[in-house]
């Protein structure tokens, strides 16, 4: 085989090792980017719309301690308005992944809070409901207490989620790098092992020859040096050995 073949092989091969290195970096990491980004933004999406249905929530608390105390008219289109706002937030909190103990947490709420907002939903004029602080601490704060408790847990829920999303993010990153590592590995123990058969068969070969070039013109010596490969260099070294047989042939006839 040729020289300037061996080490265009050798090249190429440590080329393809990089390249299917890159290339799977490049795979892994657009994989995990997308995957990772939706966890997150799922989960981000279900924490911020849990925390508006906490600020419907106490909004809704706010108007049922003023319409107990008689002021019906002017807040009711307040609770109308709270509950549409809760309402939207269960609607995001579903349209993101949902896990088991995201959607227990979910159906709860409903429950609860369908029985929270049959406590307003009736007038509370009129009847003895209006001017009734007992009925609100005793009924109703009890109610918004126990929707608040389960949202309260479904962010939690969603933190958890952020969390593990974190530590997926990390072990994806170790799983994709590691490859990578070794492949670059790969390529730096082949590069010591194309020096060795540079070394081999083309450094040490030709100082063999320059040695033997320099012994034949400076001692006359006859010039026999034996090259292991069959490329360039060991034609070089044959043909040098014939020319030199030559010369030494046509100085013994003269």
């Amino acid at each position: 085989m040729r020289l300037r073949i061996k080490i265009l092989i050798g090249f190429l091969i440590i080329a393809t090792v990089l390249l299917l290195a890159e290339i799977w970096l490049v795979y892994q990491m657009n994989g995990m980017e997308a995957s990772v980004e939706n966890l997150l933004e799922s989960n981000y999406q279900s924490i911020n719309a849990t925390r508006n249905m906490l600020i419907a929530l106490e909004r809704e608390d706010q108007a049922v301690l003023m319409l107990s105390q008689g002021k019906w008219d002017g807040e009711k289109s307040e609770l109308n308005t709270a509950d549409a706002l809760f309402r939207s937030g269960i609607k995001n909190v579903l349209k993101g992944h949902l896990s088991p103990a995201k959607k227990a947490r979910i159906d709860s709420i409903r429950i609860h809070y369908a029985a929270l907002k049959n406590l307003w939903e009736a007038p509370v004029t009129g009847i003895k409901k209006e001017k009734n602080l007992d009925w609100y601490l005793t009924e109703f704060k009890p109610a918004v207490t126990k929707v608040k408790t389960i949202l309260y847990q479904l962010i939690g829920i969603g933190n958890q989620g952020m969390y593990r999303a974190s530590l997926d993010l990390k072990d994806r990153v170790h799983r994709i790098v590691m490859p990578g590592l070794v492949a670059i590995l790969a390529a730096i123990i082949y590069l010591f092992i194309f020096d060795f058969f540079i070394d081999h068969y083309v450094i040490h070969p030709i100082v063999k020859i320059t040695k033997g070039v320099r012994d034949l013109l400076e001692l006359n010596k006859p010039f026999e040096v034996e090259v292991e490969s069959k490329d360039e260099v060991a034609e070089l070294a044959s043909q040098i050995t014939t020319l030199s047989s030559k010369s030494i042939f046509g100085e013994t006839q003269e």
